[in-house]
């Protein structure tokens, strides 16, 4: 191939990958799983993906942690669920009435660090991924294995968490941003996040576990409150679901070009219709391209110059 057609040829495929760049958010690999892969039993294995956020956190949070959540408990038992749902009403009573707009020191903080300083500042606002975050931080020092999962539209986004009960087996959904703490069936069924999104859109009965006075209690939930119309019916969300959520370390530049250049991921999106990664593979094949063609012009250069 002649030098000149490699020139016009490394032009259109620099003007190609560029394009791809400035729309980079359309080609990125992602990690679809179906919800047999997500919600099967809990091992080893899945408790080392989803403690990422804990297991990277200053030692000496992890053991503060672990103390402030043992004074909240109010009875010596073993039951994850008991556990998960009084740490998941400490969060509610603390912060329910406080949902809004964080200040920005906040989201440099870790989830420890979040809760003390939004118990100091008691005029700061939080919203829903701190919620999510600092139950998911206090569960992990209880040993409850959770994640956390955001619901992502094109204008909007709402995250929460679920943990894995061991004696259900199975995860169960938790939106302390709407002091939902647990949710069941009319069948007495605990519901983990999709699970209860397909009892809402079929219109059935649902009880929501509610902190209220210092208990709590179950109680029929209402199904026409704006946030479950707003974030929870409708069809058309993105799920993803959090290997971690340290903004910190996702964005980290070389975090952001391994994950333009490779398959990797810092969450699973939840799938139900086997979607495929054509653009991704599309745009891994444009830069193959580009790189040959520099290395053929730099070959083709060499070549000329040792010629003359």
């Amino acid at each position: 191939m002649k030098r000149r057609n490699l020139i016009v040829l490394f032009v259109a495929l620099t003007a190609i990958n560029l394009i791809i760049y400035y729309y980079r958010d359309y080609f990125h690999y992602q990690p679809y799983r179906d919800h047999s892969f997500l919600y099967k039993e809990c091992n080893e294995d899945c408790e080392a993906l989803w403690k990422t956020d804990f297991k990277t956190s200053h030692y000496k949070e992890q053991i503060e942690a672990k103390r402030s959540v043992a004074s909240w408990l109010l009875d010596s038992s073993n039951s994850t669920l008991v556990k998960a749902n009084q740490i998941s009403k400490q969060i509610y009573d603390d912060f329910g009435k406080r949902y809004g707009h964080p200040k920005a020191y906040l989201l440099q903080l870790s989830p420890f660090n979040q809760y003390k300083a939004l118990n100091t500042n008691t005029g700061d606002s939080l919203w829903c991924g701190i919620y999510a975050g600092m139950f998911s931080y206090f569960a992990w020092a209880q040993n409850i294995i959770t994640r956390n999962i955001e619901m992502k539209y094109s204008d909007d986004s709402h995250v929460v968490s679920e943990c894995y009960i061991p004696e259900l087996k199975k995860w169960i959904v938790v939106d302390p941003t709407f002091g939902m703490l647990a949710l069941k069936n009319e069948q007495g069924v605990w519901l983990d996040l999709q699970s209860f999104r397909n009892e809402l859109r079929n219109n059935k009965t649902i009880y929501v576990l509610k902190s209220a006075n210092g208990k709590l209690a179950f109680e029929p939930l209402h199904l026409n409150e704006h946030y479950l119309n707003h974030y929870y019916k409708p069809t058309n969300s993105t799920d993803l679901y959090y290997h971690h959520t340290s903004l910190q370390e996702a964005y980290k530049p070389v975090e952001k070009l391994k994950r333009y250049l490779l398959p990797v991921s810092w969450y699973y999106v939840y799938d139900a219709e086997n979607k495929t990664n054509i653009r991704f593979g599309v745009k891994l094949v444009f830069i193959i391209l580009w790189v040959l063609v520099i290395v053929l012009l730099l070959v083709t250069s060499y070549t000329f110059k040792s010629g003359n």
